[in-house]
């Protein structure tokens, strides 16, 4: 009974960790495009795609609150470029809903790691 006990916690365990992982991870896709494009948007900051002259391939008007990503890139450099300007702007976490919080703190332990 004992052993039949402890296979089904280690069976939960198992399946808690692996769903924890399979939630965590995100996929460079216009879905997880649009999500950092909506967090850029609940903190009253406008996303444009413009072609110019970025060397890091991107620009930030903290006064205007607008945020210029070069036109070119394709959506993996765009989703890493969106990335890179989230240490560079301020965000308001209590304006965001449950997916893009869940997307921000993943951002935050990624960098943690590194």
């Amino acid at each position: 009974m004992l052993t039949f006990l402890l296979m089904c916690i280690t069976t939960i365990e198992a399946f808690f960790s692996s769903y924890y992982f399979c939630c965590m991870s995100f996929k460079y896709n216009a879905t997880t495009l649009t999500l950092l494009e909506s967090v850029y948007k609940e903190n009253h900051y406008t996303v444009r795609y413009e072609k110019g002259r970025f060397q890091s391939g991107y620009c930030v008007l903290q006064d205007k609150k607008v945020v210029v990503v070069n036109k070119f890139f394709e959506t993996e450099a765009r989703i890493n470029a969106l990335i890179d300007i989230l240490s560079e702007v301020e965000i308001d976490m209590s304006l965001l809903d449950e997916k893009q919080t869940k997307l921000l703190n993943f951002f935050a332990q990624q960098k943690l790691e590194i």
